[in-house]
């Protein structure tokens, strides 16, 4: 309001938008947790790579499926579920994290220092956009088997031992002598 009390109907209309708002908040929390209780059956290897079933479900939602999130681009991946209305509403940008969304909490980029975690990011989200394809082309090739999350581990395991990888100290250059210098050459010249 601009300063003045609001009438009876404007506060009753108001009251009742916020009470149907958390409404469907609650609605919308015990669809996700339904969906992450049924993660390890309908994306394995996506759930094995984010180690997150929470995560998992997150990405599946806000893509509008498995067989979506398959489609969309390992690129897009990593800004998925970033919020930009924050900045419209006049907040800084100072605080923010720029081209990081959910995948930005998995545990592979967490727990890798600050320096590192943008290129964590971009490895998560490649294997995670890779695991979502196998987990599609599983489900409708192979309907009635049990899942199978050894493609997901797999992903996991190679992308942290590229991190510890990446986190061992730079070896020194080693100074090489030169060569000793030919006289004969310099002679006939």
């Amino acid at each position: 309001t601009s300063g003045t009390p609001l009438e009876e109907e404007e506060l009753d209309e108001c009251l009742s938008a916020c009470s149907e708002y958390f409404l469907l908040e609650q609605d919308k929390a015990e669809v996700l947790a339904h969906v992450e209780s049924k993660m390890a059956t309908l994306a394995p290897n996506l759930t094995a790579l984010l180690n997150s079933s929470g995560l998992a479900a997150m990405l599946v939602g806000m893509a509008g499926g498995l067989a979506e999130l398959s489609r969309v681009p390992a690129c897009n991946l990593t800004v998925m579920g970033q919020n930009r209305q924050q900045h419209l509403a006049g907040f800084g940008m100072v605080a923010s994290m720029p081209h990081t969304g959910i995948l930005f909490y998995c545990d592979l980029v967490q727990e890798v220092p600050a320096f590192l975690q943008r290129k964590a990011l971009k490895m998560v989200a490649a294997k995670a956009s890779l695991a979502a394809r196998v987990d599609t082309f599983v489900k409708k090739t192979h309907a009635s088997s049990s899942p199978n999350h050894s493609q997901g581990l797999a992903f996991r395991s190679e992308i942290s031992s590229k991190l510890e990888k990446l986190q061992l100290p730079h070896k020194g250059r080693q100074v090489k002598a030169l060569p000793v210098p030919d006289m004969r050459k310099n002679e006939c010249a």
